[in-house]
This record gives C-alpha cells, structure tokens and sequence, in this order.
C-alpha cells in the first residue's frame, strides 16, 4: 500500500554511492548466474529488524509513533495515541521525533550488523521483518547495503494494520514473480487479530545455470495471540513448501516462545518432519535471538528452516550456523533495540546466519 506521494531525502537515489558502486565492482557486483558459473555456497540471513519505519505519515497504518513531531503537531496526537493499550508504546507514541536524522541512524546501524558477515559484503540472501514499505527498502538497499550488491528488493505490501511488512534482498535474480500468501486462520479467529498478521512472502531465486532456491519470508503472529494462529501458519507454510520443488528454505521471525514451544511441541509437531531446523543442528551454545526480561527467557523466535531431502548436493553446514551480535547490538549481553533519542542500539532480535553448501 502506498504512500502519499512526495519528494524527500531519503527517497532520492545516492547518485555519488552509484557512481563509487560502478567502479568498484568487484564489491558492488551482483551474483547473477552467468554461463558456465556455478555457486557452491549460500548464505542466508533473517533479521527482524524492529520498526523500520520512514518519516511520512501513511493515513491508511497505524504509523503515527514513527513520525516526526513537526508532522505529529498536525494531528489529533492525544486522541489516536490514547487508543494504544500500553503505556511504554502509548509515551513513544506521544515523544518520539521520529526525523530524518533518526531514520537515517537506524539504518546505518541496521546495515553495520548486515555488512559484518562474509567479510563485509552481507549474506546472499537476506530476509527482513518488520519494513514499513518498499521506499525505505529501497534507501536501506541503495544507500546502506550498497557493497552487498543486492538485487532490487522484494517487497509486497500486506494487511498488518501496522504497516510491517517481510522482504527479501537477494544478489540472485528472481525468476517468477513474488507472491504474498495469507494464512487461513481457524474459525473464531477475530477480524482485529488477523489484521495484526503478515503473510508469507514466496520468492523464486536463480542461484545459477542449474540451481534455484524458494525463499519463504515469514512473520508469524505474535506470542499474545492464540497459539492457534501460530499453528495455522506453520500448517500454511508446509503447504505451501509441499509444492516446491528443488532447494526450499523458511526464514523469519516465527515468534515461537521457547516456553510455548517446551510445553506443546510444536517444532517436534509441526516442523520437523518436514524441515531441517537449523539452530538445532548447529548453533547448540547459542541462547537465542531474542530475550524477555519479563520472564528472563530466551528464544529462538528468528529461525531458518531447510526443506527435507536438500536436491543435487546442497548441505546445511550446521557448524556455521550462527547468532550475529555485532558490538553495537548488544546490552547487558542482550540485544539491544534501537533507541530514537541516544540513537543507538539496532534491534530487539538479533539475526541468524546459516549457510548451505554444494557438495560435488
């Protein structure tokens, strides 16, 4: 869905970075697969990203804390933050100058902990949660992520009444079409909880002249929702996995608590028999990707998934299976989120990196 149309900073295309990207390519070059080009490794990375959000008020979200105070000064600010049922997010609501300079912190941060994987260039293909819309997309890939060398990103606008969206930036090319899958939450499921859901994002990857991947971008409905509705997803993702041939892999925020999960099973249930679960072969010291101080818990919330029976070779390499903490993502040995007023941290999920390998 977009937005109301208008020039700004952070739409404009970095024409010097362009240039510098030109004439350095052997940093900037893309992975398309050429003739005769075989790629024998891939790495993938999922990062839920915490409120990637421009500065231009969308009167169709619910966008309002990510905006600036000069544009929250024009609306019934009182009155649209009073509707938030928690007083953390009803004061950010309220005090946040979410400016340009903000927004333009945020992502550099965010591009920091993506570039400081394979050595500087980021992973080959990156899933994101939690992007309002493909125009900061776009600023994150041209002027943030330029040595990674991404492809156009991929991003199809859903239903969240929030306006986060998933994503995928890949140095492959896509073959088909992306398209956005909705789940068929169970009956009783109310209208208000099922516009607070994403769908999931398939995208069709030409690794090279031989190879594709699927990549599945998920952002499963948050842990205050019924269990069901998790369960619902998962079921929709093995369907939808069902039908793809070839290498297939499930990235994204899953939002699966490690006490839910303990108590009724549903990895063992519903994902295992279909799927490689990645922090479970490798990763074993890991704690998580995301911590809950309430309960002072940990969770794999962040997860990748590899399709069962891996075609013509390819391998999860579970010993480089790994959680990304970057220097300035951590807290108190926690992820630290990105803080609009000090302007720093990054996010409340830190993000996983697994790589697959071609044997042969």
């Amino acid at each position: 869905m977009m937005k109301r149309f208008g020039w700004s900073p952070q739409r404009a295309i970095p024409l010097v970075g362009l240039a510098i990207c030109f004439f350095i390519f052997n940093q900037c070059s893309s992975q398309a697969p050429s003739k005769g080009h075989h790629i024998n490794e891939i790495q993938v990375m999922t990062f839920n990203v915490e409120n990637l959000f421009d500065t231009i008020d969308d009167p169709r979200k619910n966008d309002e804390t990510f905006l600036p105070m000069a544009t929250k000064r024009k609306l019934p600010l009182n009155k649209i933050c009073a509707k938030i049922p928690v007083k953390k997010w009803r004061v950010q609501c309220q005090r946040w100058d979410w400016n340009q300079d903000v927004l333009d912190k945020k992502m550099e941060n965010i591009s920091q902990v993506i570039l400081s994987v394979n050595d500087g260039k980021g992973p080959d293909i990156l899933i994101l949660q939690e992007v309002e819309n493909k125009e900061v997309l776009d600023v994150l890939n041209q002027k943030y992520l330029q040595p990674a060398g991404y492809q156009k990103p991929i991003l199809l606008e859903g239903m969240d009444a929030r306006g986060i969206d998933v994503a995928v930036l890949s140095r492959f090319p896509a073959v088909q079409p992306a398209k956005l899958e909705y789940v068929p939450f169970s009956k009783g499921t109310s209208k208000a909880r099922m516009r607070d859901t994403r769908g999931i994002l398939k995208v069709k990857l030409k690794v090279d002249e031989d190879d594709s991947i699927t990549v599945l971008a998920n952002h499963f409905p948050a842990p205050f929702h019924p269990r069901q509705m998790r369960i619902d997803s998962f079921k929709k993702l093995n369907r939808i996995a069902s039908k793809e041939s070839g290498l297939v892999v499930a990235g994204g925020d899953f939002n699966l608590p490690s006490e839910e999960d303990g108590k009724f099973k549903l990895l063992n249930t519903f994902v295992a028999p279909q799927w490689t679960i990645a922090h479970r072969q490798g990763c074993k010291d890991c704690k998580g990707t995301n911590y809950y101080k309430g309960k002072d818990s940990w969770s794999f919330l962040d997860m990748i998934l590899v399709k069962r029976g891996e075609p013509m070779g390819w391998a999860l390499q579970s010993d480089k299976t790994q959680v990304i903490q970057h220097p300035i993502h951590i807290e108190d040995g926690h992820p630290k989120r990105f803080d609009p007023i000090h302007r720093d941290g990054v996010s409340d999920h830190w993000p996983l990196l697994i790589v697959l390998r071609k044997n042969g």
